[in-house]
């Protein structure tokens, strides 16, 4: 779907160029889709494995591993000599962290701005980067306001309002796991040649509130011998985990699904509707799927005790 006027625009940020909202965008609304300009297998672009090696354990010496860059890249200048040359423009014009590491233009552009998609079934999928002309534009952020999942059906990266955003507003999207601790975030951060300045970043607090948050959810599981409590409980760390903007830690959808089934278990219809639709919502911004029918029957039957 194409939205007219967009909902986002590109332009300068404090980060250099970044992405904004053109309008008030409501949690879970689609924001923009997109096909990618460039795909590639992801082991294409580890740099020191052969992808023709039958283990990644078979590690080339210095000199091979540049010739298997040089590889790369002349696949990948062919691929890029295909786009039209309005795309060939805004492809190079794509921030590039891997200058220094022996990644070609071309090839440090994709590992710098790729997206990784799954193509395949469980038993075939292999993992994919995907580079976009527009959403690669979008910045990082360990408190995103916007979430991504790749929809097969129109082979497009679908980005969704995790939670509301005002018109002129940044829309970041994370590159790491929210759940992570700062350490293991910024070393996941390493490689695209900047230090995360986010509000999580620089509060020495957020990894005790990520440790309080996962342990809500563990405690939470075991509460359901007083489900008047446990609603209040999952209700104020809705709110809580709102406050702090982690809206795409995978607690609060938990925590929404918990409310959903307490609240209709309580008869508390207006409260149960209201939290079922929020994670219907998340659901699909997240991950683009439905609660699927089998949670669906339990929240159901459970309601029913």
């Amino acid at each position: 779907p194409h939205f007219d006027p967009p909902r986002y625009r590109i332009g300068p940020s404090e980060h250099g160029t970044g992405m904004f909202a053109t309008c008030d965008i409501a949690m879970g609304d689609l924001i923009f889709a997109e096909r990618p300009v460039l795909v590639m297998p992801r082991k294409m672009m580890i740099l020191n494995v052969d992808p023709g090696a039958v283990s990644v354990d078979e590690i080339p010496d210095a000199q091979t591993i540049q010739m298997h860059i040089a590889q790369r890249e002349k696949f990948l200048e062919v691929l890029v000599e295909r786009m039209e040359e309005k795309d060939q423009e805004e492809f190079y014009e794509l921030f590039n962290s891997h200058t220094e590491d022996g990644s070609g233009p071309i090839l440090g552009r994709v590992r710098t701005n790729g997206f990784a998609v799954i193509f395949g079934d469980e038993k075939t999928a292999e993992p994919h980067s995907a580079t976009f002309l527009k959403g690669s534009r979008m910045n990082h952020s360990c408190i995103p306001n916007v979430t991504h999942h790749f929809d097969h059906a129109s082979f497009s990266l679908r980005f969704h309002a995790i939670r509301p955003i005002k018109a002129n507003s940044e829309l970041f999207c994370s590159y790491t796991t929210v759940s992570f601790p700062k350490s293991q975030r910024s070393l996941e951060l390493l490689s695209y040649g900047f230090t995360c300045t986010c509000p999580a970043c620089l509060d020495p607090n957020w990894d005790y509130r990520l440790t309080a948050i996962k342990e809500s959810n563990n405690k939470l599981k075991v509460a359901v011998d007083d489900p008047p409590k446990a609603l209040s409980q999952t209700l104020q760390w809705i709110k809580t985990i709102e406050g702090f903007g982690l809206e795409s830690h995978d607690v609060y959808f938990a925590h929404l699904l918990r409310a959903g089934m307490f609240g209709n278990l309580l008869g508390r219809k207006e409260v149960g509707e209201k939290y079922m639709k929020l994670a219907r919502k998340v659901a699909f911004a997240s991950e683009g799927r439905t609660l699927g029918d089998d949670v669906e029957h339990f929240i159901r039957q459970y309601s029913r005790k």
